[in-house]
């Protein structure tokens, strides 16, 4: 995986284009809209490397290789899918007495069978924190929760909406 900023998507998709070609086998795909200009690009190392490359010649602001062991949210994902499919077929899910959102639409879960067709596809697809962020601050949400150790997400909703960074705490045992 790679991490892309500061480059629109049109250009970084371009760049993703052109460095399969450049390589001539693989692809590469935007895996993680994390905030505006703010991207996670999956597929094929070679081609990663190249398109790393591509756009910072491009001017992208920054284009660094991520140590992951796979290419998530890619079709590269195709055999962890079938055998995430098998097992959410089997699942008895049951729908949560919250909203709770998809990474494939950005949007709330509306149904146990939606939950499971969309889980299936997140493994293939890629997460859009940064459309389901906006889809919470348009909903006038008055406090964000960082349940955890670190700051990431935190950091992502800088980027997106700075008056709701403002209602964000994080839960760490610092």
């Amino acid at each position: 995986m790679a991490s892309i900023g500061g480059i629109a998507d049109d250009k970084l998709q371009k760049a993703l284009d052109d460095a399969a070609k450049e390589v001539g086998k693989g692809q590469a795909y935007i895996a993680n809209y994390m905030f505006p200009e703010g991207r996670t690009c999956s597929g094929d190392l070679k081609v990663l490397e190249k398109a790393c490359e591509l756009v910072t010649k491009m001017g992208a602001k920054n284009a660094k290789m991520l140590n992951v062991s796979g290419a998530f949210h890619t079709p590269y994902m195709e055999a962890a899918g079938a055998a995430l499919s098998k097992v959410l077929d089997e699942a008895d899910i049951k729908m949560p007495t919250i909203k709770v959102y998809s990474n494939v639409t950005g949007k709330p879960y509306t149904s146990v069978d939606e939950i499971k067709t969309l889980l299936k596809r997140q493994l293939l697809e890629p997460v859009k924190w940064e459309q389901g962020t906006k889809d919470l601050v348009t909903l006038g949400c008055t406090q964000y929760v960082e349940a955890g150790p670190g700051k990431q997400l935190k950091a992502m909703m800088r980027r997106i909406d700075n008056d709701a960074w403002g209602k964000c705490i994080t839960l760490d045992q610092t």
